[in-house]
């Protein structure tokens, strides 16, 4: 069985990691991202629209925020109140078996993220 849950809309540039990762958890919680929690390996797929004028630093940072998110050893150390947004224990290759990342220009100057997870049994 496979469940996905999209995220659309975010804009999380900056050195605020922290935030950025509660904001994806809250938003997540309201997608019932909780769903995915029986799930025992996750794909994560990001596309981001940035202004061609944005300094977004390396590719990782990007991948590194979404993928810490969602490991319930983060949201403890974030002591985060959204808890229900662990799906898995740890960011390491035995839960989350693939991530791709595209950053493409915001043609339109308006700058988002949408992620997709997908969760597999």
């Amino acid at each position: 069985m496979e469940s996905l849950v999209q995220i659309d809309g975010l804009n999380f540039w900056g050195n605020k990691d922290k935030d950025h990762r509660d904001n994806l958890r809250k938003i997540a919680c309201d997608k019932d991202i909780e769903k995915l929690a029986q799930c025992k390996e996750f794909e994560i797929h990001i596309t981001a629209w940035v202004s061609k004028n944005r300094n977004i630093g390396d590719t990782d940072n990007l991948f590194k925020v979404v993928i810490d998110a969602f490991g319930k050893k983060m949201i403890e150390k974030d002591k985060s109140q959204y808890v229900s947004a662990g799906i898995y224990e740890d960011d390491t290759v035995r839960y989350i078996k693939k991530v791709s990342a595209e950053i493409r220009d915001a043609e339109d100057g308006i700058e988002k993220t949408q992620i997709q997870i997908v969760g597999r049994e």
